[in-house]
């Protein structure tokens, strides 16, 4: 998303709106599954992203989309990306399923960390933000199962502060059993972020999401370079299974502070209840933001 933010997370008053209401400002993106618009609630005087889901799509695509908003409904930390409603259509025959988030101003972290320089400082404090959420997440037992550099959002107060926003929920699952989630059909999966046991008994658990923000750390200090791009490393998608299957994970980033890096090896640990948790790791990035100065990597 890209445009006016607002400034923090709020919940609407309301969260059921007439398309009536919504003035569209312009659009903001669009893919193979439906489209993102920069609109304004008029009752409200708010500025909102729209995130729309084409009639075209499959009733698997339909129901997931109905899971994301389900979950994203009981969601408020400055960390996640705040749900504020649905759009109830005008006309009974218009079934196109639309939702309202708050509208982030400097898109996806994968695409910042590579068009801007982010200074030392800047990624610790985004390592720990995105930690902040996914620690909210887990204590409401729910499983990214996709997190990313690319499902993580960015803010850019005019003060140049900087907020990042968990996102993207469509792969996510409740676990309020803590017995995991089992894939029992066939699925697009995002391989590069996948811890070893997913491909070895594709099952996901919170374990499963620290291995994942180990990656996502990684992308951070390569300046959004694509995990396993390096020329030794596995070209298909099956040698890359394996690789990760026997618990391998990308090289260390030239440079890195081995206090980093250590952050790094224990989310990649391949026994999955030998890593931390995101709590254990939101103190171990302060504490190493503590120990080091501005000018380390």
């Amino acid at each position: 998303f890209s445009g006016t933010c607002l400034q923090r997370p709020i919940r609407a008053p309301k969260t059921r709106y007439k398309e009536s209401d919504l003035e569209i400002i312009s659009q903001l993106g669009a893919g193979n599954f439906g489209e993102v618009f920069k609109v304004r609630i008029k009752s409200e005087n708010i500025i909102a992203a729209m995130k729309t889901l084409k009639d075209s799509v499959s009733q698997a695509d339909r129901d997931g989309f109905q899971k994301e908003l389900d979950m994203m409904k009981s969601m408020m930390h400055e960390n996640v990306v705040q749900f504020i409603g649905t759009v109830v259509p005008e006309k009974k025959t218009d079934t196109t399923m639309k939702i309202l988030l708050e509208l982030i101003n400097q898109g996806s972290l994968d695409k910042l960390l590579r068009k801007k320089k982010v200074t030392t400082r800047g990624k610790v404090k985004i390592c720990t933000q995105v930690a902040n959420g996914m620690k909210y997440l887990h204590h409401h037992s729910i499983i990214h199962r996709d997190l990313a550099a690319r499902n993580i959002l960015v803010n850019m107060a005019q003060t140049g502060a900087i907020t990042a926003k968990v996102s993207d929920f469509g792969l996510s699952r409740r676990d309020d059993a803590g017995r995991g989630y089992e894939l029992k059909s066939s699925q697009k999966l995002p391989l590069k972020w996948m811890a070893p046991e997913c491909f070895q008994m594709r099952r996901w658990t919170k374990h499963s999401d620290i291995w994942s923000f180990g990656i996502l750390m990684w992308e951070v200090y390569e300046d959004g370079k694509d995990p396993y791009s390096e020329p030794n490393m596995p070209s298909t998608s099956a040698a890359l299974s394996r690789f990760i299957s026997n618990g391998n994970h990308p090289p260390r980033p030239v440079g890195l502070n081995d206090g980093i890096w250590d952050i790094m090896l224990a989310c990649w640990r391949k026994q999955p209840t030998e890593r931390p948790s995101f709590e254990e790791i939101v103190d171990q990035i302060r504490n190493f933001h503590d120990r080091s100065s501005s000018g380390s990597r």
